[in-house]
This record gives C-alpha cells, sequence and structure tokens, in this order.
C-alpha cells in the first residue's frame, strides 16, 4: 500500500520522464535493501506513521543482518507498535546471549517482549530486576508485571522491603503488583493507597494499583480517597475508578464534573463516556461549550461522541461548519464525527468543502483530506472524486489515498489523467502508482492517455 507520507521525502523530487517512473513501493523495498542506515531509519519513521505493515519481512532480513544499533532499535519499535510477534525469537534470543552492551538496546528489546506479551519473556526478566541501571530495572519490573503470575507478585513484595532498591523504583512495583491482579497483594496495597503519611508517589501508584484489582474492598477504598484534599490523589482515585465495572458510580462522575480542578473534571468525563451515563450528556455538552480550559472541552467534546445522541451529534456537526468555532475545536469536532458518525458527517464536509474549495490556503480542507484519505469507508468516494479536481496537488493527492485505500478500481478513469500530468512529478508518480496497485501496467496507463489526447485533438 502506498502512502501519503512519502510526500515530504519526494516533494524535492525533479519532475519525472517516461522512463523515471518507478513503483513507490519498489522505491522502499530498495531502501531497505541497499539503502543505508539512515535512510532506512527515515523510512521507518513514515511506515510508523502510516501504520504499515507491508515491508515487515524486509525489515525483519535486514535485523538479522544489521549491526547498526539505532537501526535495530528503529524496526523492533516500529514492531512494538504494531504489536506484531514477527521479531520476538531474534529479540529474546539477544536478550538470552547478552549480545547487547548498551542500555538502549537492552530497553528496545525487553519493552517490545513486554508490549506484545511474549510468553518466554520471563525467562530473562530476573536478570534484569536488580540491574545496577535503575531504568533498565524499572522495565525488568514492568515486564514481569505484564507476564508475572502469583509467586512473581510475591517476590516484588520482598523487593518493595528490600532496603537496597532504590526508593524511585518502588511505585513501578506497586504497579506491577496491580497488573498481575494478585489478590493476595491487595492487603499491601491498600495501606499504602489510604495512607495520609505515606510517599506520595507512592499512594499514587498504589491508587493506579487499585484500579486493576476490582473487589469491594478496592472499590470502598478508592471511594473513601474521593475525599481526599489533594486534588492529585483525587484525580488517581478517579481514573482508578473508570477501570471497575461492577458498580453504578454515574452519581460521583456526574458530581466530580463540577471539581474545581481541571483534570479531575477530564477524568469525570473519561469515566461518563466510557461507562455510557448518558444522563450526563446535557452536562457534557455545556463542558463542551463553556469550560474555561480548553483540554476539557475537547475531552468533552469526545465524550458526546461516544453517546449514541442525535442531539450530541446535532451539536458536534454546528461547531464543525461553523467558520467562528475556534481551530482546535473544529478540527476536534470533526474528528469525532468521523470517528463515530461517518455516515451524517458527508453532508457536513460537502457544505464544508463548497465554502473552502476555492481557498488558496485552507487549513480545515486539509485537515477533511488528511484524515478521510486514510479512513476505510466507501461512501466518501464522491469526495476522494471531488478531491482529484482541485487546484492544489497535496488535495489531489488526498483524493487517489481515499480511493487506494478504499480500493475503489471503479475510478481508475478518474486517475489515469493525473499519470500524464506534467507539471508536477510527485502527483504523476502517485498516481502510476495506485493505478499500479489496482493492476494496471504503466504501458496501459500511458495508451490510456495517449488514446484521450488523440480523441480531443482537433480534426486535421
Amino acid at each position: 500500500m502506498i502512502y501519503l507520507f512519502l510526500l515530504i521525502s519526494l516533494l524535492i523530487t525533479p519532475v519525472y520522464g517516461d522512463d523515471d517512473i518507478k513503483s513507490i513501493k519498489q522505491d522502499r523495498k530498495d531502501t531497505i535493501q541497499f539503502g543505508i542506515d539512515d535512510q532506512v531509519i527515515s523510512l521507518i519513521t513514515d511506515l510508523k506513521k502510516e501504520k504499515e505493515e507491508e515491508y515487515n519481512a524486509d525489515l525483519l532480513k535486514l535485523l538479522d543482518q544489521s549491526s547498526n544499533t539505532k537501526l535495530n532499535n528503529a524496526i523492533l519499535d516500529l514492531f512494538k507498535e504494531q504489536e506484531t510477534d514477527i521479531a520476538a525469537e531474534w529479540a529474546l534470543n539477544a536478550l538470552k546471549t547478552e549480545a547487547f552492551d548498551d542500555q538502549a538496546s537492552i530497553l528496545a528489546s525487553l519493552s517490545y517482549l513486554r508490549i506484545i506479551k511474549y510468553k518466554d519473556l520471563r525467562s530473562v526478566v530476573d536478570d534484569y530486576l536488580e540491574d545496577e541501571d535503575r531504568v533498565i530495572s524499572l522495565e525488568a519490573i514492568r515486564d514481569l508485571g505484564a507476564v508475572g503470575d502469583a509467586d512473581d507478585a510475591k517476590h516484588l513484595l520482598d523487593l518493595l522491603d528490600d532496603d537496597d532498591i532504590d526508593d524511585s523504583v518502588r511505585p513501578e512495583i506497586l504497579r506491577s503488583l496491580g497488573r498481575i491482579h494478585n489478590i493476595d497483594t491487595l492487603e499491601r496495597i491498600i495501606k499504602i493507597a489510604d495512607s495520609d503519611e505515606e510517599d506520595k508517589d507512592m499512594r499514587l501508584a498504589a491508587i493506579w494499583a487499585l484500579g486493576e484489582i476490582e473487589t469491594s474492598e478496592s472499590h470502598n477504598v478508592l471511594i473513601s480517597i474521593m475525599t481526599d484534599q489533594d486534588p492529585f490523589i483525587r484525580t488517581e482515585a478517579l481514573g482508578a475508578l473508570i477501570k471497575h465495572k461492577n458498580e453504578d458510580l454515574s452519581e460521583l462522575f456526574i458530581k466530580s464534573l463540577r471539581d474545581s480542578y481541571w483534570k479531575i473534571r477530564i477524568e469525570a468525563l473519561k469515566g461518563i463516556g466510557e461507562k455510557k451515563y448518558t444522563e450526563a450528556l446535557d452536562n457534557v455538552i455545556y463542558m463542551a461549550r463553556k469550560d474555561p480550559v480548553e483540554k476539557v472541552q475537547l475531552q468533552a467534546m469526545d465524550t458526546v461522541g461516544q453517546f449514541e445522541s442525535g442531539k450530541g451529534k446535532s451539536y458536534l456537526k454546528e461547531l464543525f461548519e461553523n467558520k467562528d468555532t475556534k481551530p482546535k475545536l473544529r478540527q476536534k469536532a470533526f474528528l469525532v464525527l468521523l470517528e463515530h458518525d461517518k455516515g451524517s458527517l458527508k453532508s457536513s464536509i460537502e457544505k464544508v468543502m463548497k465554502e473552502e474549495w476555492d481557498e488558496d490556503k485552507s487549513w480545515i480542507l486539509d485537515v477533511i483530506g488528511k484524515n478521510i484519505a486514510t479512513t476505510k469507508y466507501s461512501g466518501f468516494s464522491s469526495l476522494y472524486e471531488k478531491f482529484l479536481t482541485h487546484k492544489n496537488y497535496i488535495i489531489q493527492i488526498y483524493g487517489l489515498r481515499g480511493i487506494e485505500n478504499n480500493n475503489l478500481t471503479g475510478m481508475k478513469n478518474k486517475i489515469i489523467p493525473l499519470a500524464g500530468e506534467k507539471q508536477n512529478g510527485f502527483l504523476r508518480k502517485y498516481a502510476y502508482s495506485v493505478l499500479e496497485e489496482m493492476g494496471m501496467s504503466k504501458d496501459a496507463v500511458d495508451k490510456a492517455n495517449e488514446s484521450e489526447t488523440k480523441k480531443n485533438e482537433p480534426d486535421a
């Protein structure tokens, strides 16, 4: 699949002659196989933005061959973000054989195996739990939380009481105890969470852990902590309660919308959205309109989008369509609707496009194009077709990308003229690449354009 993030790197490419057109896909494969390390790292950055997995096999092969730790770590970081286990054996073997002598490589492999929850990670974690490097030790503790069992929870409790352990590591031990979900550790966690005399970082970590271990006891402790005078403590407790599924907390969350500390209001909005407390809709819309903190307004809009409410969706459309809406709020309204209500969003997009079409630099048209181009929704096909006719080639490329992403092969004839574009080499190359993905050869595209040119020539 070809992606828009090639744009920056290819903008500096000269206009192409007929013999210069080459598959963007092949360009990328050649970069991985023959390019210098920095070129591959730059490509990996693009692949990460695009969420592209097509080149994973090529990158895994490179991982086996490369001795550049920066490049190897970039490849692992990409695989970690994709949550693919394709390089799990490579990373595990490197840790087992102590192939790394630098912090970055150890952290890259440990964190990658943790994110993919690789079952054999447990076999190497112990070697790093008490590492002299505090950062590595912290990562190992997180890893144990991800794959550990009851015996590991007991081991973590022992570490918590070890006088030789760095104090800055102890809060992460508590979080890992929460991740293991072992009920036998609950009493100790509660004791720390509920103590005013305890170190604040330890309390915050323990409160977070109580959110992971849902029992009536942990639930009641978190409710009681909501009366604490410290707003940071209350915020953490409310966030932990969001993870508890078995109790109706609508009254508490709605009450917390009025808290003077803005981060508590954000947590309350998150909880109301996740738990679908629709009785709070009017409160949430009010906050989207009137809250004095923009971050709270943005979260309120996210929460509105989580409700199946015509009233809420109408409010978001009103914000999106109104040119006088603050840019951040206007963009957020569009993105929320794109996530939750694509069908009815189309008419609003058409209205905004009509108003913005002739503007030389329309930021909102760019936002619309960039985001619907990467959205899998064939209902936007007429919008993609319209984009192909815009005077700005970047908007045209958004149209190409949307057509490609949704495999709208019936629109080949709309793309072919762009492959004959003489003034913009990148647009031309991109059009060729999309058509190639649809099964058309370069010769077939050129013949179609030649035929159309002859058809339009005046009779001699």
